[in-house]
């Protein structure tokens, strides 16, 4: 389902370990880091850009959902 998600927004890919994921973007996206930080932030993510050219986003759950969970909510969310 991430794969799935992460294709329609552009993401080139998603890795989950612990209570961190990173998402890196494809080098040709260009996301809107404001609804980015609304989608991350609904699931209690917090988000630190690790790069910003192709973006990469670090995410450290702070409570809340499980990380998996979250992730598909909050991708969910910016797909529509």
């Amino acid at each position: 389902l991430l794969r799935v998600l992460g294709g329609t927004l552009e993401i080139e890919s998603i890795f989950v370990r612990g209570g961190e994921a990173r998402i890196t973007f494809r080098d040709y996206a260009v996301p809107r880091v404001k609804g980015l930080a609304a989608a991350f932030q609904d699931v209690q993510f917090s988000a630190e850009v690790r790069r910003t050219h192709p973006l990469s986003l670090k995410l450290t759950r702070l409570g809340g959902s499980t990380l998996l969970d979250g992730l598909v909510r909050a991708l969910t969310k910016l797909r529509s």
